[in-house]
């Protein structure tokens, strides 16, 4: 209840920019956050794809599957982390 008041009293002082400002930082920070922690995973996956030898096509469509994503987003993440063979 005190958490709600002090809240209240922000916005009865006129501040309401200033908070609706910082919550909207909170928020893309978070947002970014989740973004990384879901791209760092895929990165890992599409690493143990390779490892196994699945094919590039065989990844986007798990990654698709497993992050619930469109086919064209699984490909931009995929594309992203693949590592093409180096032949010496």
């Amino acid at each position: 209840m005190e958490r709600t008041g002090s809240s209240v009293r922000v916005f009865k002082d006129g501040r309401e920019k200033e908070v609706v400002e910082i919550m909207n930082i909170l928020f893309d920070q978070e947002y970014a956050m989740e973004r990384r922690m879901v791209s760092e995973k895929i990165a890992a996956a599409v690493e143990m794809a390779q490892t196994f030898g699945a094919s590039k096509e065989a990844t986007i469509r798990e990654v698709a599957k497993k992050y619930n994503l469109d086919e064209s987003d699984a490909k931009w993440y995929v594309d992203a982390s693949w590592k093409e063979p180096v032949f010496a």
